[in-house]
C-alpha cells in the first residue's frame, strides 16, 4: 500500500457567549470522532485566530474514501465546529496527470474544452487565464477537470464568479445577521467608507439569549445602485455558561449525522417543543411542531443546514449535514 502524505491547513476562529476566545488547542482524527481531547493533537501558537500547517502519514488505512476532521479549542474549553475535509488512499502508485480543461457553463463534453498546458505529474499547480468576453454579465460558473495517464478523468472542480457588464460600483453600506435571513436591508448595519473595495473588521453582537450550539453568521453589501451581494457565511459555536445548559446540551440527542432521508431528534429529560431548519441563507426550510421522534429530510438538497431546537428547557442548535 502506497504511504499517502497529506497537508492540511486550518484557520479557525472560535467565538464564545462573552468574547472571543485565544485558541489553546487543536487536534484531528479520522472518520469517527473518538470524543472531544482524545483525536490525535496538533501543535500551535495560541492566538484568536490560526493558520497552520501540520503534515500526518495515513499509511495505516485501508485503500478507499475517508474524511479528516480538524476542530479547535478555546481557552473557556469550548471546541469548535470540526472542518471536514475529504480525501483516498489508493494501492500502488497513482497515475499521472496528462492533461487538464476548463469550461465555462454548459459542459462541451470530455476533451472537448479548453485546454490547459501543463507537465505530466501526481500534483500540478499552475495558474489558468479564463477568456470571458463571450460570457453574459450575471452569476455563472467556471469548471475545471483532470485526466490522467489511464484515461481516467476526475469530478470538475466547480467555481462561482460574477461578470458585471458595468464599472465597478462603490460599496455603500454593509449589514450582518445570525441564523435567520430578516430580510434585505433589515440586518445589523456595519459602518463601512464607499469604496469599489471594503476590506473592514467588525464586531459581531451575539445576543445574550442566543441558543447553545452551532450558528451561522452572514454578512453581505450594498452598491451605490442599491444592488445586495450574496451572502458570506461564516461558521462559530455557543458554549455553556449554567448547569441548566449543560443538563439541556447531554440530554438531546441528533442523529444520524450525516443525515439522508430522516433526522432523529430527542430529549431524556425535557419536552420538544418545535424544531426549525434552516438552510445555509438563513431560510427556513422547515418547520414542526414537535410530536413524534424524526424529521422528514427527503424533500431536501444535499447540503449543510442548521437545527434549532425549542425544548421547556430553553433551545439549541445543531449544524447538520444532508447527503
Amino acid at each position: 500500500m502506497k504511504s499517502i502524505l497529506t497537508t492540511i491547513v486550518a484557520c479557525l476562529v472560535l467565538l464564545s457567549v462573552n468574547a472571543q476566545d485565544q485558541i489553546e488547542e487543536a487536534e484531528f482524527y479520522i472518520d469517527q470522532d473518538p470524543g472531544f481531547g482524545n483525536a490525535t493533537a496538533i501543535d500551535l501558537t495560541s492566538g484568536e485566530t490560526i493558520n497552520e500547517s501540520f503534515t500526518t502519514s495515513f499509511a495505516d488505512l485501508e485503500a478507499g474514501k475517508y474524511f479528516a476532521y480538524v476542530r479547535v479549542k478555546g481557552e473557556n474549553e469550548n471546541w469548535s465546529i470540526p472542518i471536514k475535509m475529504p480525501f483516498q488512499v489508493q494501492r500502488g502508485s497513482l497515475p499521472d496527470i496528462a492533461l487538464a480543461e476548463w469550461f465555462i457553463g454548459n459542459d462541451p463534453g470530455f476533451g472537448s474544452a479548453n485546454t490547459i498546458d501543463l507537465e505530466a505529474g501526481q500534483t500540478v499547480q499552475d495558474a489558468v487565464s479564463a477568456e470571458t468576453t463571450q460570457v453574459e454579465a450575471g452569476r455563472n460558473f467556471a469548471y475545471l477537470r483532470f485526466r490522467n495517464e489511464d484515461g481516467d478523468w476526475s469530478l470538475p472542480l466547480k467555481q462561482p464568479f460574477n461578470i458585471n457588464d458595468k464599472l465597478p460600483l462603490d460599496v455603500v453600506a454593509a449589514e450582518y445577521f445570525i441564523d435567520e435571513d430578516p430580510g434585505i436591508g433589515a440586518g445589523i448595519p456595519i459602518e463601512v467608507d464607499a469604496d469599489h473595495f471594503v476590506d473592514e473588521s467588525y464586531l459581531a453582537e451575539v445576543a445574550v439569549d442566543l441558543e447553545i450550539g452551532d450558528h451561522f453568521l452572514y454578512t453581505r453589501v450594498q452598491n451605490e445602485e442599491g444592488d445586495w451581494s450574496i451572502n458570506v457565511v461564516r461558521t462559530f459555536s455557543v458554549g455553556t455558561v449554567s448547569t441548566e445548559d449543560e443538563a439541556l446540551l447531554n440530554s438531546t440527542s441528533v442523529y444520524p449525522i450525516p443525515a439522508r432521508d430522516f433526522l432523529f431528534v430527542q430529549n431524556e429529560r425535557f419536552s420538544i417543543l418545535e424544531v426549525r431548519l434552516f438552510d445555509t441563507n438563513g431560510r427556513i426550510v422547515k418547520v414542526q411542531s414537535w410530536q413524534g421522534r424524526r424529521l422528514d429530510l427527503s424533500d431536501l438538497s444535499a447540503g449543510i443546514y442548521l437545527l434549532r431546537i425549542t425544548t421547556e428547557a430553553g433551545g439549541l442548535t445543531r449544524r447538520i449535514v444532508v447527503e
